[in-house]
This record gives C-alpha cells, structure tokens and sequence, in this order.
C-alpha cells in the first residue's frame, strides 16, 4: 500500500521507471519502491481495470476502476 489514506478521486502523481532491470516508483515526489527485478520481459498496462478486491472475494468482471492520465511518456 503506497498511501494508506488515499481518497478516490484525489489527484497523485505517480512516476513509474524501468531501466537496466530495476523498477523505481516515485509518489507525489517521493521514491517509494527501487528494486531489481530478474524476468526478461514485463509490461505496462495503463487505462481502466476489472475491480478487484482481496477483502471483497477477489475480481469482479462486470466492474471496472478507471485511471484518468494526464501525461504518459514512453
């Protein structure tokens, strides 16, 4: 959980970065994760997802989350 009290709809800034196997994520300004990470492949899907929840009992295919981008950079 990178914000605990996050409010749904509450604009964040979230930098995603992969580069020379490691991942670093910045939140609000702040980095949050830096690791290495050893698969050959991954990728980025960004957009609307399926809801899931872990406490709810797990996917729910007929709900969606939505994410509003305002900058993507590749």
């Amino acid at each position: 959980v990178i914000e605990p009290n996050y409010k749904l709809g509450q604009p964040i800034n979230l930098v995603v970065t992969t580069a020379n196997r490691r991942l670093t994520i910045d939140y609000n300004g702040k980095r949050v994760i830096d690791t290495r990470y050893t698969i050959d492949a991954a990728s980025f899907k960004a957009g609307a997802y399926a809801r899931f929840s872990v406490k709810d009992g797990g996917l729910r295919p007929n709900e969606v989350c939505t994410l509003v981008i305002s900058r993507l950079a590749i």
